[in-house]
């Protein structure tokens, strides 16, 4: 219906106009990759004002983590479960669909602001 045809005017106006930009999430680099990847649709994270509840509170559950730790739960998620959270939630594809300088670019991100935002 209506839904359809106004996705394909949307997309035939924007896709490819150099004056459209994409959205800017907060937290510069990292929290850009933070957003473009929708990790705060599922996670809350004070520092890039998110606030899901579908995957742990970032706040909690990365203070103390190193960076290898923190790499390995979103590349491969099933590898520690966070109690209260079942398995198989997180996509299990991080580690292809982000770039690897991305990928560093998040860690740096979520080892400086998880957990201290208001401190």
């Amino acid at each position: 219906g209506d839904d359809l045809d106004d996705v394909a005017t949307y997309v035939g106006e924007t896709a490819g106009n150099p004056a459209i930009k994409p959205p800017t999430f907060a937290g510069g680099p990292g929290g850009q990759v933070f957003g473009e990847n929708g990790c705060g649709s599922c996670h809350t994270l004070a520092a890039a004002g998110t606030t899901g509840t579908t995957g742990p509170d970032l706040d909690k559950a990365l203070p103390g983590m190193s960076a290898a730790e923190i790499k390995k739960s979103i590349t491969d998620p099933n590898a520690k479960i966070t109690p209260g959270y079942p398995p198989n939630v997180m996509p299990s594809t991080f580690g292809q669909t982000i770039s690897p300088q991305d990928l560093n670019t998040l860690i740096k991100f979520l080892q400086q602001n998880a957990g201290k935002s208001g401190k």
